[in-house]
């Protein structure tokens, strides 16, 4: 398709239009959700088991690791059973303005993450 202008030099311009218009027109089709078929999909996948919800054979211990003086979890603090070493995350978190009271509330600053948590582990060895 070749576009002419009246207008001294307005070729280029007269194509970018066209071409803007072709590009919004052809890739601005309609939205539209399609209606979920999960109850459809799903009614066959039924398993014949307990609910995983409920309490099973086996008992359940847990052991927290962390750096052993978190300021506002006394289970971080006071429960640790493998004391980890902290970690530099100050490229991945951008505290912003809320850097001082969050680095105070917490008692650490994004270069120095404790790497806490609680793991929750079979008390037997299991079948």
């Amino acid at each position: 398709m070749r576009v002419r202008s009246c207008a001294r030099g307005g070729g280029q311009s007269a194509r970018a239009a066209l071409a803007a218009a072709l590009a919004t027109t052809a890739c601005a089709g309609s939205l539209e959700l399609t209606p979920s078929d999960a109850p459809t999909v799903l009614s066959g996948h039924h398993l014949d088991a307990p609910s995983p919800a409920l309490p099973g054979p086996h008992g359940v211990l847990t052991l927290y690791y962390g750096s052993g003086t978190d300021k506002n979890r006394a289970e971080y603090r006071d429960s640790v059973a493998i004391v980890t070493e902290s970690v530099d995350a100050s490229k991945l978190v951008s505290l912003g303005g809320s850097a001082k009271s969050r680095n105070r509330y917490w008692g650490f600053s994004p270069d120095s993450f404790p790497v806490n948590a609680r793991v929750w582990y079979p008390d037997d060895p299991g079948p």
